[in-house]
């Protein structure tokens, strides 16, 4: 049983994997910072973490990763399913956008005579949407969680317009193909308001497939004990996505009530706890039982 840290990534994502791994994310580690500047070494020192030695992953012992995890989504709760067994963790890119125009009277400088930063990135918005929705993927999700103007008052053309924009997808193919469009869409956007737009790759997170046998190993143990399931990809990234590049690997889901993740009324009944931890235990009694 094994609990790892920093899967979310307060300073850098999937430390803890990462290092039970065997990985060399020293260089990671010594440049990661979290939002307000804090060094994660610093940190480390400051938690009596600095100079421990973590446990690795052993191949001879270690056959495979069973991870159970809420399901983040409302896909089981619509479908009044019990158990998801996750085919595929998505892979994800992101990208900073930088849109520079001039900052000048909001009131007194006409339309066509702005170079609108902010103009520039709502519209990116819109394109990129319209863009991705038409690469035909039934898994590919986009989000734009984040922006800011400069000056930031309502009466000024802002100067600057700052966003993060990410894509996430489970095929490489459809994944290589994002980065191209979402230049392609900056630069248009920014041309068509007299703006630049600078473009910054943030992260490059490779989708990952689990282990077949392991699927279906879930699903049986969910027959075993008369609970629903079905195969679903995850939309989030997770610490499996590590482990399965050198152990066979699956996740389990239960469900999350509302569908909720990521804020503070995010919940998963005690039943549906009890039941996913019954499901994960019976499929590694049949997994033992195979080995």
């Amino acid at each position: 049983v094994v609990n790892f840290q920093d899967e979310e990534g307060t300073f850098l994502g999937f430390v803890g994997s990462c290092l039970f791994c065997g990985e060399d994310v020293s260089r990671e580690i010594a440049a990661a910072k979290n939002k307000d500047g804090t060094a994660l070494t610093d940190a480390m020192r400051e938690a009596g973490l600095s100079g421990r030695v973590t446990p690795q992953l052993d191949p001879k012992r270690h056959r495979a990763y069973f991870e159970a995890h809420i399901e983040q989504g409302p896909r089981l709760e619509a479908g009044k399913i019990d158990i998801g067994a996750v085919t595929a963790i998505v892979g994800i890119k992101t990208f900073r956008l930088k849109f520079r125009g001039e900052a000048n009277h909001g009131g007194t400088t006409p339309m066509a005579m702005r170079r609108d930063a902010g103009a520039a990135a709502m519209r990116f918005g819109v394109e990129m949407g319209e863009r991705v929705n038409g690469f035909g993927s039934a898994e590919i999700v986009w989000n734009i969680g984040s922006m800011r103007f400069e000056p930031g008052v309502s009466n000024i053309v802002p100067s600057l317009a700052e966003l993060v924009v990410q894509v996430r997808d489970v095929s490489p193919d459809v994944l290589a193909a994002i980065e191209p469009i979402v230049r392609s869409t900056a630069q248009e956007c920014a041309d068509r308001f007299r703006a630049t737009v600078d473009i910054e790759p943030m992260l490059d997170m490779k989708p990952a497939a689990m282990a077949p046998a392991l699927v279906d190993l879930i699903r049986k143990a969910a027959d075993d004990l008369s609970a629903s399931s079905v195969a679903l990809p995850s939309g989030a990234g997770h610490d499996a996505q590590v482990l399965s590049r050198y152990v066979p690997s699956v996740m389990m889901f239960v469900p999350s009530i509302g569908g909720r993740s990521h804020h503070i009324s995010e919940n998963t009944s005690d039943a549906d706890i009890v039941r996913g931890a019954e499901v994960l235990l019976r499929a590694v009694e049949r997994f033992i039982a195979k080995a």
